[in-house]
């Protein structure tokens, strides 16, 4: 039971990691990317 709950929490740790990258990727592509060019 306790191995089933380690496994879901890291599941949803790693899929909301993934969701930050996403929101913070297009923002630092903006900030940093498109003036240097």
């Amino acid at each position: 039971m306790f191995l089933i709950a380690a496994i879901f929490l890291a599941l949803a740790l790693m899929a909301t990691i993934i969701m930050v990258n996403n929101d913070i990727d297009p923002f630092i592509y903006n900030s940093y990317v498109i003036p240097m060019s």
